[in-house]
């Protein structure tokens, strides 16, 4: 008698995939948490900082907005990936790369602040995520950023994350949440990234911000331990690859 795949049976194999993780890969949250806790302790600290009356300090409002955040689609990124949804995690992620970059450029650009879109006075965007990549991070909106698009929409990219090929090079699907520690890794990997970025981009957007000693210690020692884990993969990989050198200038602004 067949049976077919239900939501409660999804349900318990995202935690017995978590379970997996865990086990699989020790520290991974610890990590993540480590960073996200560091920028919430330096963003409580900035929240007086603003002057809303100036664009500079239009800018660093909704930069605060931002950043506060994606400390939650950080924590929502984590959780997906941690219990199977690869797909999902990455998602985030792509929407975390495009938050980082549009703070990184209105450091630098704040007077573009007036091209962005407002739901409220149904002004259009005017200024391109392509523009604001190619601006930060040259070669990235091409090569990283397309390949989340491809693999993220309903195209032929779209597949990886569920076909799978037998011995024999047969495709199958996979019947239910699965733990995968390539996919795993590829989403750790890139939330690392993205932390490390976030944590930097603290001191561009808030150039004046003076931190108590104790929490400039916890910022210095996160972004220590994000650097640490994504040097120890470039490592990994025999030296900086390309995603590595086009990400630089997001993880390591200047």
């Amino acid at each position: 008698m067949k049976r077919y795949a239900q939501f409660d049976d999804l349900r318990v194999q995202q935690h017995e995939v978590a379970f997996q993780t865990l086990t699989e890969m020790p520290g991974s949250a610890e990590y993540v948490g480590k960073g996200t806790t560091a920028l919430l302790a330096a963003l409580y600290e900035a929240a007086a900082i603003p002057d809303i009356t100036t664009t500079i300090g239009e800018v660093q409002s909704y930069t605060w907005l931002w950043l506060y955040k994606s400390a939650y689609t950080i924590c929502a990124s984590l959780t997906c990936a941690e219990s199977g949804f690869y797909a999902e995690s990455l998602s985030l992620n792509r929407s975390l790369s495009e938050s980082l970059v549009q703070m990184l450029y209105l450091a630098k650009y704040p007077a573009e602040v007036s091209k962005l879109p407002s739901l409220a006075n149904g002004r259009k965007r005017k200024l391109s995520f392509f523009k604001m990549f190619e601006a930060i991070a040259p070669g990235y909106y091409g090569s990283a950023y397309a390949l989340s698009s491809e693999l993220l929409h309903p195209g032929l990219g779209s597949n990886v994350f569920k076909m799978n090929r037998d011995a024999q090079g047969r495709g199958y699907v996979d019947q239910g949440v699965v733990y995968k520690q390539d996919r795993m890794t590829h989403c750790f990997n890139e939330l690392v990234m993205l932390i490390l970025g976030f944590l930097r981009c603290v001191k561009f957007a808030f150039p004046g911000l003076v931190l108590l000693p104790a929490t400039q210690i916890q910022m210095d020692t996160a972004i220590d331990d994000m650097q640490s884990v994504l040097d120890s993969h470039i490592q990994l990989k025999g030296g900086p690859n390309e995603w590595h050198r086009v990400s630089e200038p997001l993880w390591n602004p200047r």
